[in-house]
Parts: C-alpha cells; structure tokens; sequence
C-alpha cells in the first residue's frame, strides 16, 4: 500500500502534485464515467433503444459507486480535520463534489448523458482541488501538531487499505462468477450440440418422430431461457467489471443473447414441424455459444493476469518493507556496538519486532493467495501454474514465516544479530520467490509484446542480484574472512548457481515462445491475404517477420553469449563466481536488443 502522502516530506517550497493515492484513484474512477458518458452523448440514436438506456444506466451506477467511496472518505476526513481545526473549505469541497455527482447520477439514470457532463465534470474538478490542497493543509498541521497529523495519515492509511480490499475481494467474486458462467457456457454448447444432431437426423427422415420433434422443442426452449437468465447475469457482472474486463463479459452478454433468440426460433421450428429450419437456426445459437464462450475465456484469463500481478506486487511489497527493516536492524546493532543499548534503542527493537510480527502475518496471507491462484492456473496454463507453485513451496521448504518468527523474537530480546541473519535469508527466499513469479507471468505471455516486456523485467531482476552479489563480494576481497563471512559466501554460492538457473530457464521459455509465434502475425485471425487495401499492411507484416527472425537469432546469441559468461571460471576454488561486471555488460546488451524488437513492434503497430 503506497503512504497516504506521498511528497508530504519534499521542501517547503515545492508545491505537492497527485499526493495523495486515495485521491487520485476516485479522480481516476470520475475521469472514467466522463469518458464513458461522452461516448454515449456522441452514439446516441434517434429512438432511444433498451441496450442504449441499459449502457447508460450502468454508467450511471459507476457514478453512484464513486460518490460512495468519496462519501467514505468524506466521513472519515470530517473529524480529523476538526481536531486539527484547519480550514473548512476542503470538506465543503468534498460535500459538493458529493452533490454533484449525485445529480449526475439522477441525469444518466434518466437517459440524459448530455446533462450529466457539467457535474461531472465539476466533480472531478472538486477533487483535483482537493488533492492539491491536503499536503498544503498536512503540512501546515505538523508544524503545530505532529503527533496529531501523524495519526490521520495513519487512519487514511487504513481507509485507503480498506477500499483497495473492497476492491479486490469484489474482483474475487467477478472471477469466480465469470469461471462459473465459462463452465455453464460449456455445459450449454455440448447440450445445444446434441439438439442440433437431432434436429439434423429428423430433417432427413421423410415423416420424423411428433413426440421427438416435441421434446427436442421443449428442450430447446428451456435452453433458450437459460441462456437468456445468463445474459443478464453478464450485464449486471459487467456493472461491477473494469477496462478490458468490461467489454470481455458485455460481449459475452450480448452474442448470449442472440444466442438466446435463436435458439428460441429454432425451438418454434420443431413445434412447427420444420426439423431443417429448427437445425439452421440451431447451428447460429451454437456459433453464438461459441462466441460467448470465447470472450469469457479471455475474461477469466485477465481475471487471472490481474492475481498474478497482484501477487507479484504484493511479493515485492513484503521484500522492500523487509529490506527496511533489516536496515534499521543492522544500523540499530552497529549503534549498540559502539555505544550500548540506550532507551530509545529498546524501543526501536520493539517497534521492529512488531513490524516484522506484521511481515509474518503479510506472508501467510500471501501464501494462501499463491495457493489458489495455482489452482487457477493448472487447467489453461500448467508451466505458469507451476512457477507459482515453486514460489509457494520455496516459502514453505525454507521455513520463510519461521524465520521471520525467529526474527521477531530475537528482535524481542535484543538479539540483533540473530535478527539480522535470519532476515537475510527471508530476503533471499523472497527475491527467489520473485523470480519464479516474473518466470509464471513470462509464460502466461500471450503477444510477442508481452513476452519480450517479461524478459525485460526478469533481466532487470537478474542484473540487480549480480549487483548486490558482486558488492558483497568484493567487501570480502584482501581480508581473511571471519566465520561468518565463511558460511555467507558458502550462501552467495548457492545463490549464484540458482540464479544460473533461472536464467537458463528464462533463455529456454523464451525461445519456446519465439519458436511458437510467427513474427507479425499477432491478432490476424479471420484475414484473408489479397484484401482491398490491404496491400500496405501486408508489406508492413512481412518486414515485421524478417525483421523478427533477426532479431531473434540475435536476441538468442546475446542469451547464450550471457549464459556463457555466467558459468563459474574451472579451477578457481578461492572465488567460485564469474566475473559479474562482464555478464551485466552482455545482460545490458541483451536489454538492448529486446528494447529495440519492442520499438519495431510498436512503430508498425
């Protein structure tokens, strides 16, 4: 979770742009219902139509879910700002932003999105003026009251942590109702399959069944009605939906709508006696499942893109606030060397216990949160599904939560040593965690785009390991090493070898993507060579996939070149490691390479 104010600390002078997180995220939520409306005001028919009221109406319960979250803060602002008895102008903003946003809502639920557009937009203008006004108001406070302001950027801390859980538990339940409507889709289009048979068999038979063209009719229509009940559960889960994910479901709504409809025709041609009219309209209600069930696999597989970047983020979070942690440790036990433990000094180790009883409790709930995205992942995509397990597991076999325990309690009983060791290697098991994480989200890459932007991250991973590596390395150098320094550069050894290892694996699952995409051909489904018009862009393809087999030959010798450089030099028992400044110069030239393949990529887009 970022700090309630960011730039709160910068100078006196400065002034504070987009401080405060909790801000700019319902800024960013009415930015969106203004683009939204806009695009209804301009797509408006003549004769208003119930998809268009319905689209409109959605937008309008987005505007009401804004002025809820802002109403929330509002609350909350309210009597800390009167304790620091600042300026009264920032809640009377607030209010009338409130407002405003109300009476937006009351115009897009009465299907005047033109209306709407001035109060939205004063809304939005109401936060921007409030975002830019806290720091000044913060500031202003801590010189008078510090222990005062500190607590309400505490308590906004917590509202701002409390919305991002709303947020993600509701995004749980989209994911579970959009796996629940893709397993449905999927029972429906075999059902819908075995109909379509029947209707086929009966329209090649001279005088076919009475009794079976009424069955197959009645099934028909109670398919039909189930498939119109799923369509609006799509449309109430689109409501609930951001982005990408919105229009995933929206479209998943509408061809099973269609689907809907046809197959209701097709069951009013059995009851007509008209088995070949009855299969047609059978074979569209299929293709229409089909549709439908193909945006709600992308739907459920973004759905799973977003927990796994969730859980990388969350990963990352954990293993900056415990580098801090054992910063503050290390800085306290050279203090208390030099000089004894004063009172302040056992406060600090107290508070840094708490904090790392607080990075246990982070650990295990993100542990449990890797263990279902496992299982989300082991049907679509088994090699992501198993990088994540590896994660999991590499937390349990190396006792993560225990060590941080072990830290906590030594922190405890001013052990600071101990503390220090035992953080170390928390750190070391979360960074490789990491790793396995950056390695699931390399093989869950779906475009060229996104495999070379996984590369990117893993090489930036890999550099700053050989950069911590060689810094510790090269303390040690000139000196007899002390028992300590021993065991640590036994640990660095085994690191190196793993880190060897992952790297190998990255080089192997990228060119298995490479070996599995043809260059230029991303999202050209359905096209048909020779097409008028199409001449240019079909030149543009080509030079797109010459220059992607060149650059993959040469992305793929800087890979080798780098694994080359990475082994450990034979007979060389002192210092078992490579020469790391080498490998990150041919690492940085890699970098290069896959940098510019994104470039040509982007400039013929």
């Amino acid at each position: 979770m970022n700090p309630f104010n960011r730039r709160i600390e910068q100078e006196e002078g400065g002034e504070c742009e987009a401080c405060s997180p909790l801000f700019l995220e319902l800024i960013a939520s009415q930015k969106q219902v203004i683009r939204e409306t806009w695009k209804h005001t301009n797509a408006q028919p003549s004769t208003l139509t119930e998809e268009y009221n319905s689209a409109v109406k959605k937008t309008g319960e987005k505007q009401g879910q804004v002025k809820d979250k802002t109403q929330k803060v509002t609350d909350e602002l309210s009597m800390a700002m009167q304790e620091m008895q600042v300026d009264p102008e920032i809640m009377m903003n607030l209010e009338e932003a409130i407002d405003k946003m109300g009476e937006a809502k009351g115009n897009l639920d009465a299907i005047q999105p033109l209306v709407a557009i001035p109060p939205e937009q004063a809304a939005l203008e109401l936060l921007i003026k409030v975002n830019l006004e806290i720091p000044k108001v913060l500031r202003e406070a801590r010189q008078s009251d510090p222990t005062l302001t500190e607590n309400f950027e505490l308590e906004m801390e917590e509202l701002q942590s409390e919305l991002e859980q709303d947020q993600e538990e509701l995004e749980r339940e989209l994911q579970e109702q959009t796996q629940q409507m893709l397993e449905q889709a999927r029972e429906m289009l075999a059902q819908q399959q075995g109909l379509n048979e029947q209707s086929q068999q009966m329209s090649k038979e001279n005088q076919p069944s009475p009794s079976d063209m009424q069955q197959n009719s009645q099934q028909q229509g109670q398919l039909s009605q189930q498939a119109q009940q799923m369509s609006e559960q799509l449309s109430q889960m689109q409501g609930n939906a951001q982005s990408t994910q919105e229009q995933r479901l929206g479209q998943a709504g509408e061809a099973m709508q269609q689907a809907s409809e046809q197959m209701q025709q097709a069951s009013q041609g059995m009851q007509q006696q008209q088995p070949q009219m009855s299969a047609a309209k059978g074979g569209k209600a299929e293709e229409k499942l089909e549709q439908a069930i193909d945006q709600l696999e992308r739907a459920a597989a973004e759905f799973t893109d977003n927990a796994l970047e969730r859980a990388s983020q969350q990963l990352q979070q954990l293993t900056a606030e415990q580098s801090g942690v054992q910063q503050q440790t290390q800085e306290l036990r050279n203090r208390s060397q030099q000089s004894g433990m004063r009172p302040e000094d056992y406060r600090q180790a107290s508070e840094l216990a708490n904090q790392q009883r607080q990075l246990q409790q982070d650990l295990e709930s993100l542990q449990n949160d890797l263990g279902d995205l496992q299982q989300q992942l082991n049907q679509d995509n088994p090699e992501a599904a198993q990088n994540v397990g590896d994660a999991s597991r590499r937390l349990n076999e190396e006792q993560t939560a225990e060590d941080m325990a072990t830290a906590q309690r030594a922190l405890q009983w001013r052990s600071l040593q101990s503390a220090d060791l035992n953080q170390q290697e928390v750190i070391e098991t979360l960074e490789e965690a990491q790793a396995d994480l950056q390695q699931a989200r390399a093989n869950m890459a779906q475009t060229e785009e996104e495999q070379l932007e996984a590369a990117l991250d893993q090489l930036q991973n890999f550099e700053e390991q050989m950069q911590d590596m060689d810094r510790e390395l090269q303390g040690m150098e000139g000196q007899e090493l002390t028992e300590e320094q021993q065991q640590r550069q036994q640990q660095l050894t085994e690191q190196q070898q793993q880190l060897l290892e992952r790297m190998q694996q990255a080089q192997q699952a990228m060119q298995n993507a490479q070996q599995g995409q043809q260059p230029g051909q991303e999202g050209q489904e359905g096209q048909q060579p020779g097409q008028e018009g199409q001449q240019g862009q079909g030149e543009n393809e080509n030079d797109l996939a010459r220059g992607g087999a060149e650059s993959y030959q040469e992305i793929k010798e800087l890979w080798l070149g780098m694994l080359d450089a990475m082994q450990t030099p034979p007979g060389n028992r002192n210092r078992p490691f490579p020469k790391y400044e080498l490998v990150i110069r041919d690492l940085q030239k890699l970098e290069s390479a896959i940098e510019e393949r994104l470039n040509m990529l982007q400039e013929m887009k």
